[in-house]
């Protein structure tokens, strides 16, 4: 999934110039017979002054390293703006631009060549007064801006493999402005990745759930220490999201995929309805461009990656309008993604740039919002952190979702008896598979508790590892 090398498409030119020649056609059908005309400038519509972009010589967005990307800007945000490349690399590339609630900076995942690791960057956003915020023999990617001041990313550090590529894993952290005081706040056994702070200053952000024969990518939500980590959205189900973004109304822009390995597919606007444990309600989700694949290519009628809101209600999006190729390397061989506007109906798209030398993607629009509150630190009353330990408390094991796909114990007979408390054992990168590739990774039984007539159990666990529970 991750640090996959990709070959620059300059490399695919040479033996690709009838496709090329059929896309150019189809790219000027597209773009007139969708927007009904030339594109509008977006300054004019919606006040942006610009947008911050990645162009990439590999279409694999997922952490991933090609030589050849930048970051730059486009100011105004107009096919007609001015485009300033802001890194200026020769051999390294970019990901992950992130705008700082004035308006004023951005942060950036940057490697400067294929030697060195990703590190976070910050410079103002006319790309001046760089600096460099981490620094380790580990990569670090996501940054985003904290309410109370510091910086939230993901990154490798902790040295262990995801459970199903068996590839470096990367879980979040954070750390001060100054790149100081760096503490781990996430502890999946896969990936946690593309966080974003929403208006309630609550962190969404992808998940990588791969439990026994489960293989998912929900969306989960976290406060900026870590602690009160739920499901954010329709448990219990294969739905798969990436890229989230929130909307001025609150609801989550997003890219659908079934694929493991693909941040690829139709936008979906997300608008939970109930509580954040609860199965998906009828209205909760709507995929706004139904006719776009979500199983993988070839995708006929294009495909989409990084939505992002525009302040008059439109959507900036990476697309690219053909492809069919899928190779190992996880890499989009036909495609070719530009930047796009389209409606939240998902009617009118329209192109705003597209260099075909390049890829471009995760634009974000330049300027300033407010700044969401600070949520409150964990309890210290309650966080011990020389114990190194949890409660866990549960009312009633018998009451349970009405769609939550397991089978429901009978209360009436008490039926359980016991709670079994099973730890999830990390694999460090070199390790030796004892057991060799399966669903069913190592793990280990902590204890097991007794459940009381009730249903209700409470127990002490050990922290910051990741556990599950069998009833018995």
């Amino acid at each position: 999934m991750k640090k996959l090398r990709t070959k620059p498409r300059n490399n695919e030119r040479g033996r690709k110039i009838r496709p090329i020649l059929l896309v150019l056609v189809l790219g000027a059908l597209l773009f007139f017979g969708c927007s009904g005309g030339v594109p509008d400038d977006i300054i004019q519509e919606s006040g942006t002054t610009g947008i911050i972009f990645v162009k990439a010589t590999r279409t694999s967005t997922l952490n991933s390293f090609s030589r050849g990307g930048n970051l730059f800007s486009l100011i105004p945000a107009s096919p007609n703006g001015k485009l300033t490349n802001l890194t200026n690399l020769e051999a390294g590339d970019v990901s992950d631009p992130e705008i700082s609630h004035d308006g004023l900076k951005v942060m950036f995942s940057m490697r400067r060549s294929s030697s060195e690791r990703f590190h976070i960057y910050e410079m103002n956003v006319d790309g001046n007064n760089m600096r460099q915020l981490t620094n380790s023999d580990r990569d670090d990617f996501d940054p985003v801006y904290l309410p109370n001041g510091k910086i939230l990313f993901t990154s490798n550090r902790p040295g262990f493999i995801d459970e199903y590529n068996k590839r470096d894993a990367e879980v979040m952290h954070t750390m001060n402005a100054d790149g100081s005081n760096i503490e781990c706040i996430s502890f999946n056994q896969s990936d946690d990745f593309d966080p974003i702070v929403t208006k309630d200053g609550k962190v969404v952000y992808t998940r990588w759930e791969h439990h026994g024969p489960i293989n998912r990518f929900p969306l989960f939500f976290t406060n900026p220490d870590g602690h009160g980590t739920f499901t954010f959205f329709s448990p219990h189900n294969k739905r798969t999201f990436f890229h989230p973004r929130e909307m001025p109304d609150g609801s989550i822009i997003a890219v659908h995929s079934s694929m493991i390995n693909g941040d690829r597919g139709p936008l979906v606007i997300i608008r939970p309805g109930g509580t954040a444990g609860e199965p998906m309600g009828e209205n909760d989700m709507k995929i706004i461009t139904p006719d776009i694949e979500t199983n993988g290519p070839p995708y006929e009628k294009g495909v989409f990656k990084y939505p992002h809101p525009l302040p008059d209600g439109r959507l900036l999006v990476s697309y690219s309008p053909r492809f069919g190729n899928f190779e190992a390397t996880n890499e989009d061989i036909d495609a070719d993604y530009g930047l796009y506007t389209i409606k939240q109906d998902g009617s009118d798209l329209r192109l705003l740039y597209n260099d075909r030398d390049f890829h471009e993607f995760d634009a974000v629009v330049i300027g300033d919002r407010p700044v969401p509150p600070a949520a409150l630190p964990f309890d210290p009353i309650q966080q011990d952190k020389d114990q190194m330990a949890g409660v866990f408390t549960v009312e009633n094991v018998y009451f349970r979702q009405q769609k939550d796909g397991q089978v429901r114990p009978d209360q009436s007979i008490q039926e359980v008896k016991q709670v079994m408390v099973i730890e999830g054992i990390r694999r460090l990168k070199g390790d030796r598979a004892d057991i060799g590739m399966t669903n069913f990774e190592q793990k280990r039984i902590i204890g097991v508790a007794p459940v009381q007539p009730d249903g209700s159990f409470s127990i002490r666990v050990p922290a910051n590892v990741p556990i599950s529970f069998n009833t018995l």
